[in-house]
């Protein structure tokens, strides 16, 4: 980013030029003016008839760029009180860009520890390497035919890539057993979402991103687990994330047995329309996968592991 920052200064020409090289205010009313800039560059200024007004957008002693203001000739000269008030302006308008810079680096590093953090909850079964970020990739589909805004995309995709989050809390012999559970074992892996859902309860400003964790398993008709929820009493995105969840899961290999083709999961799912899925998540589901499935980029489904054998999972 620094180097395209400097890159795009280096380029500038005229009094923001000037501006930027010297730190420094640049008021240009009268032709001598002009003539000391021409001095002071290339000599082939364009002179408008407007009169120039530049200071330089200051954060701290760094030099973001220029704020150039024009003045038509008949409305007078720029004053110095002029001066002073475009410099005021030009510090505010660098400390805002410094600090929309600042939280959109403080946001990148969140997301990047969401990520590494799903990422680390898929490596514990070599078989669902990828699955978070298919979910959440499967779930901001949904929220974008749902014409969800911002906030709550930002909030379903960091939901979705920590949906699993409780299974850190399960025996890795369960996660991990080649032939399907009995239901003790059954019973303790349906325990994930509650462990997952008191992992981040503790961090901060992550209330929904909680609700959508705890009740991602939760069925329309309110035979799902772990509170039996029905309906809309489920909260929209936990309803997405339950689809998008079983669509990953359904086509995804297990030891025991071929993942489902896309046709066939879908079918599934739309057997169970109004039952397990929420008709509304569902059916922005199958508009979304149609229509953006070409762009998603493809997960690796399973976990290389060349020195050791792949331990299956449930």
């Amino acid at each position: 980013l620094r180097q395209i920052v400097q890159t795009r200064i280096d380029t500038l020409n005229g009094p923001a030029a000037w501006v930027v090289t010297h730190r420094s205010p640049l008021a240009l009313n009268t032709t001598s003016d002009w003539a000391m800039l021409d001095a002071a560059g290339d000599g082939r200024l364009e002179r408008p008839t407007a009169r120039i007004l530049c200071v330089p957008l200051m954060a701290g002693a760094r030099v973001l760029g220029a704020l150039e203001l024009t003045r038509r000739g008949v409305d007078g000269p720029f004053t110095e009180r002029d001066v002073d008030s475009a410099r005021v302006m030009g510090a505010t308008a660098g400390i805002a860009i410094e600090n929309a810079r600042l939280r959109q680096s403080v946001e990148e590093s969140y997301r990047n520890t969401i990520r590494a953090l799903a990422s680390a909850i898929d490596a514990k079964d070599p078989y669902t390497c990828g699955h978070s970020q298919s979910v959440a990739q499967y779930s901001l589909i949904c929220g974008l035919v749902l014409n969800l805004d911002a906030d709550m995309m930002r909030t379903l995709e960091t939901a979705a890539l920590l949906h699993d989050i409780g299974k850190i809390g399960i025996d890795d012999a369960i996660l991990r057993k080649p032939r399907k559970l009995t239901p003790a074992e059954h019973a303790v892996v349906k325990d994930h979402p509650v462990i997952g859902a008191a992992i981040v309860h503790n961090i901060g400003s992550m209330d929904e991103v909680v609700s959508y964790i705890l009740h991602h398993h939760e069925s329309y008709d309110g035979s799902g687990y772990p509170h039996g929820l029905k309906g809309d009493d489920i909260p929209l995105g936990a309803r997405i994330i339950c689809v998008a969840d079983s669509f990953d899961s359904m086509t995804t290999d297990r030891p025991y047995r071929r993942g489902m083709t896309i046709n066939e999961a879908m079918t599934e799912l739309m057997r169970c329309r109004g039952t397990q899925f929420c008709p509304v998540a569902l059916d922005a589901f199958a508009v979304g996968f149609t229509r953006y499935y070409d762009d998603l980029p493809r997960q690796p489904r399973v976990l290389e592991q060349p020195d050791r054998i792949a331990v299956p999972a449930c």
